[in-house]
């Protein structure tokens, strides 16, 4: 996934880390899509427990597709 990511940035500006929001976003609608995405069940998951900056992500357990 490394040099998937490493050219990603080279060709576009996408920091390999995610870092000015390209990861922070997920779509579940938009006028693209044919079918909508409903997440059912999520998780917060604690990735570093930094007393200073913790990292936290959310993880898309459970989710489905409803017609518009």
């Amino acid at each position: 996934m490394a040099p998937i990511m490493k050219s990603l940035q080279v060709a576009y500006g996408v920091h390999p880390c995610g870092e000015g929001g390209e990861f922070e976003s997920f779509v579940r609608n938009c006028p693209l899509f044919k079918k909508k995405i409903i997440i059912d069940e999520t998780e917060t998951v604690t990735h570093q427990d930094d007393p200073i900056a913790p990292v936290f992500y959310l993880r898309l357990k459970k989710m489905h597709l409803e017609d518009k």
